[in-house]
């Protein structure tokens, strides 16, 4: 069983909803052509856009909590999917090929904790007193940490 062969096209619209927050997506995607961005509930514009070779719900496909941000096309594009159960199956039948998938998938993630660890070393040192007094930094300040919690599946302690 080729991977190749397993992989589901589809394409898509600027503004179409690949995956609303808190939704199961269908499989891992992964980005050939166009761009999307990803919204974190509460937010209008997307707070990143990935672009061809991104991969996708790689996450929610392997915990199935569901997705912690929504994927929308900010242009048109298309995507390949590897199908949810295509994707145990290569687990339990692929081990070298569901191997090096989890090994991309750790890298993945990797990038974006340490991309969360250098925004939490930025406030760090942040005066949040001086916030009322700067709405700029006020905003900044919310969108950083909206990041971060819109980056881990937080569950109340």
């Amino acid at each position: 069983m080729a991977l190749a062969e397993q992989l589901v096209p589809r394409s898509f619209d600027a503004g179409e909803v690949l995956l609303a927050a808190g939704s199961q997506p269908d499989g891992i995607g992964f980005l050939v052509k166009g761009k999307v961005g990803v919204i974190v509930v509460g937010d209008a514009a997307p707070r990143a856009v990935c672009e061809s070779g991104a991969m996708l719900w790689e996450v929610s496909t392997i915990d199935p909590t569901g997705a912690t941000a929504g994927v929308v096309g900010t242009e048109v594009g298309e995507l390949l999917v590897l199908p949810s159960e295509r994707f145990h199956d290569f687990a339990r039948h692929q081990v070298a090929l569901a191997s090096a998938l989890m090994r991309e998938v750790c890298a993945t993630m990797a990038r974006r904790t340490r991309s969360c660890s250098d925004q939490l070393e930025k406030l760090r040192g942040l005066d949040l007193a001086q916030l009322g007094q700067a709405p700029e930094r006020r905003t900044g300040l919310v969108a950083a940490l909206a990041t971060l919690m819109g980056g881990f599946r937080g569950r109340p302690g």
